[in-house]
Formats: structure tokens, C-alpha cells, sequence
């Protein structure tokens, strides 16, 4: 079952798609209306500090509800429940994808993308804190281990930060 891909673009579209912040100063009062942010240290086989825009998606039949983290360059960090419904605050361990595919409790996998073009760095173990979760916000932070390449040599990136996402609902949710 190949959805990562699929969810990751998806979520990526969604944050291109936000507004620029500032760009309503009526709005600028207003916190559901700011494009939601985050801030993320990686280090290991890659060391990047990275923050920008934070957008969650997802919901019955879009295959998954996630947060998708996108510094505005080729990096990017995507953390991905296969349930179909927005959490509500609490503590969820980060898992390996093909694990967390049909797990009967709320569980994350994550990835991240070093740069464009290269194979991500997917989740091995970690954890993701909700801290808040509305129809319009999720906030919370992450901290875990990703791995590529191969069993002998194994690539290994420990990602750590922190995220106030816009909740964004698919269409006609």
C-alpha cells in the first residue's frame, strides 16, 4: 500500500496554497486566519534548522489525516495517522509507515525530505504531542528518528520541533 506519496504531495499542495502572512491586515488580529508555522532542528547524517508553513488535512475518504511542515525550500516533514479523523490532545507514538498501516489505535508515521529529488528519511520510532486540536488549529511538537539507505548502512536523521498548523479540511467536509 503506496499512500505515503500520494498524502505527502497532498498536503504539500495545501500548503502552497495558503496565504502569505499579512496578506489580509484586517485578518492579522486573528490567529485562525494566520497561516499556521513551525519550527524543526534535524541532525545526523543531515543537520538543517528549518520553519515555515504548517498545514493539517485530511479526513473519510482522503486515505489519512496528517500535518505537512514545508520551509519554502526543498526540505519538507510530514507526519501522517492512517485514521481518518483529527486527534484531539494527547501524546501518539511515531511508528514505521508499513506498521501504522491498519494499527486499531492512533499512531503516526513520519518522514522527512533532505532536498528535492532524494529519497525521504522515513520514521522508525519517536512521538508527536497534541497539545491543542480545534476545527481551525493544531498545535503541538514532534521528536523522532528517520532512516534511509540500506540495512548495512543505514542513513539516520533525528527530527526535533515544534508546530501551530492551520487545519484545513478537505472540500466538502
Amino acid at each position: 500500500m503506496k499512500r505515503t506519496p500520494l498524502l505527502r504531495l497532498s498536503f504539500l499542495a495545501i500548503l502552497v496554497s495558503l496565504p502569505a502572512c499579512g496578506s489580509d491586515p484586517a485578518a492579522n488580529d486573528d490567529m485562525d486566519n494566520q497561516p499556521g508555522t513551525f519550527s524543526a532542528t534535524v541532525t545526523g547524517h543531515v543537520s538543517a534548522t528549518v520553519s515555515g508553513l504548517a498545514a493539517a488535512t485530511g479526513g473519510a475518504g482522503f486515505g489519512g489525516w496528517g500535518i505537512a511542515l514545508a520551509p519554502g525550500g526543498p526540505q519538507s516533514i510530514t507526519m501522517v495517522t492512517p485514521g481518518n479523523n483529527r486527534p484531539p490532545a494527547g501524546t501518539y507514538p511515531i511508528i514505521v509507515s508499513v506498521q501504522a498501516i491498519g494499527a486499531t489505535s492512533t499512531v503516526f508515521f513520519a518522514s522527512f525530505v533532505a532536498e528535492s529529488g532524494s529519497s525521504s528519511y522515513s520514521s522508525t520510532e519517536g512521538t508527536l504531542t497534541i497539545q491543542s486540536s480545534s476545527a481551525t488549529r493544531v498545535v503541538g511538537s514532534f521528536s523522532f528518528e528517520a532512516r534511509r539507505g540500506t540495512v548495512g548502512n543505514p542513513q539516520i536523521v533525528n527530527v526535533q520541533g515544534t508546530f501551530n498548523a492551520t487545519n484545513n479540511p478537505p472540500a466538502g467536509m
